[in-house]
């Protein structure tokens, strides 16, 4: 199912919702397979909730991901 489809059928108003972060929040929210069982509406459940508490979630996420790894690999370089 894709993004329109997702979108259409919870009804997310693309006015309250980033469609770039519900994309980004769709691919992280996949890791999480083993929650979810994979189904795709849950998965855009979850994202729009976090959108919705949080208007630029998936972006802190990734850069809180990334600033994790430059630690992690300084910490195991000495």
């Amino acid at each position: 199912m894709d993004i329109k489809e997702l979108g259409k059928k919870l009804h997310i108003n693309w006015h309250e919702v980033s469609q770039h972060q519900f994309e980004e929040g769709m691919k992280v929210e996949t890791e999480h397979k083993d929650v979810t069982h994979g189904d795709p509406v849950t998965n855009a459940r979850n994202v729009v909730m976090d959108i919705k508490e949080v208007p630029d979630y998936y972006s802190r996420l990734s850069k809180m991901e990334k600033t994790g790894k430059k630690a992690m690999k300084k910490k195991s370089s000495k």
